[in-house]
C-alpha cells in the first residue's frame, strides 16, 4: 500500500478599506460616524475569514498593509 499526502491549501483573502479622507473627512473635529462602522466591518470580516481559515491581509485603497490576521484552525471541523 501507498500513502499520498495531500497538500493542504492555504486560502489567502485581501480585505481593503477605504480610508481615503474625501471619503470620511468631517468639518470640525467629529469622527465620521460611517467611518466607525466600516473599521469595525472590516476587523469583524478579516477575523471571520481568518476563522474560516484563510490568510487574510487587510489594506487600504493604495495598498498599504494594514494589518495581517493568520489562518485559524477549527478543533473538530471537517
Amino acid at each position: 500500500m501507498v500513502r499520498q499526502e495531500e497538500e493542504e491549501a492555504s486560502p489567502d483573502a485581501l480585505v481593503v478599506l477605504d480610508r481615503a479622507a474625501d471619503r470620511w473627512d468631517r468639518p470640525g473635529d467629529d469622527v465620521d460616524p460611517a467611518f466607525e462602522t466600516a473599521v469595525t466591518l472590516c476587523g469583524s470580516v478579516a477575523l471571520r475569514l481568518a476563522q474560516d481559515g484563510y490568510s487574510v491581509d487587510v489594506v487600504d485603497s493604495a495598498g498599504v498593509l494594514l494589518g495581517r490576521c493568520a489562518a485559524m484552525r477549527r478543533i473538530g471541523r471537517t
